[in-house]
Parts: C-alpha cells; sequence; structure tokens
C-alpha cells in the first residue's frame, strides 16, 4: 500500500483536466444537453424581456455551469444566450437614449429605472456589470439632454421677450 501511495505521489500532477477527461454523449444525451441549454437560453430572454432579472440571473448562472460540459453545440448555444442577453440590456439603453433625444424625458427614466433594476438583480453575474455601465451612460445622456432642453426653453423665452418688445 505504502509503495502505491509513493507510486501516485510521484505521478506528474494533471494540469488541465479537461485535456485528459472527456465525455462522449451518446444521441440521448445529445438531444437532451440540446434542448436543457436551449430551455435555458429562451428561459434567461424571456425573464429579461420581462423585466425579471433575479430570474435572468439564476438561468445566466445555471448557463455557466453548463459550460463544464465543454460541447461544441452547448457552448454554441450558451455563448448566443449571454450574445443575446447583452443585447436585450443593449435595447433598453437605446431605448433611453431614444427618448431622451426626442425630450420624452419620462419614458427615458423609466427605461433607465429598468436598466437600474438590471445591474442590482443581476449581480453577481458579469452581465450585472455590463447593466450597471450602460445606466451610467444612459444616465448621462439623459441629463445632457435635460439641460439642452432647459437651455433651448431659456432661449426660446428670451427670444419671445424680444419678439414682444419689438
Amino acid at each position: 500500500r505504502d509503495e502505491l501511495i509513493q507510486q501516485i505521489n510521484a505521478l506528474p500532477l494533471i494540469r488541465d483536466p479537461l485535456q485528459v477527461f472527456h465525455t462522449v454523449l451518446s444521441m440521448a444525451d445529445f438531444e437532451f444537453l440540446r434542448n436543457m441549454v436551449k430551455a435555458l437560453k429562451d428561459r434567461t430572454l424571456d425573464a429579461l424581456q420581462e423585466d425579471r432579472f433575479a430570474d435572468a440571473r439564476e438561468y445566466l448562472q445555471a448557463l455557466d455551469r453548463m459550460q463544464v460540459v465543454q460541447h461544441p453545440l452547448a457552448s454554441t448555444i450558451i455563448n448566443e444566450a449571454k450574445a443575446e442577453a447583452h443585447q436585450r440590456l443593449q435595447r433598453l439603453s437605446d431605448t433611453v437614449w431614444e427618448h431622451s433625444s426626442h425630450w420624452r424625458f419620462d419614458t427615458a427614466s423609466d427605461y433607465l429605472h429598468r436598466l437600474v433594476q438590471a445591474a442590482e438583480h443581476l449581480r453577481p453575474h458579469p452581465l450585472s456589470m455590463e447593466a450597471g455601465l450602460l445606466h451610467t451612460a444612459a444616465a448621462e445622456r439623459l441629463a445632457a439632454e435635460r439641460a439642452l432642453k432647459e437651455r433651448a426653453d431659456a432661449e426660446k423665452e428670451v427670444l419671445a421677450a424680444r419678439v414682444r418688445v419689438l
């Protein structure tokens, strides 16, 4: 027993277990994996669409755990889910920008609030940081557009006063 333990301890360390250990998927396993990862992707995107950011975080974390499988199809679906989740958050930010540029500040503020909620409820997932960055940029845009509107309104008042004087 001692000799066997010494031989095992003398073996080189396994530096990258994923290069040593592989799982072969049967067709049934492959279908199950594909369906499970796709279902998690769909749930993630639905949750983001419905502002259920805590649920989206749970689904994203489950997808992250699925990366261990290291199957090309699973990795593709997982990466698509993450990219589409980012795009959904980007659309929220774009909507803030759109409403801000048309001086619809109340609507822009509503979408900005949704980005705040996303950043809070997605924590600790990395997508939370992306939501926070998008929020910061959109909030700066909203503030800049409000200031621009205030200047335009002030200039209008000055011009209206000049017209009355004439």
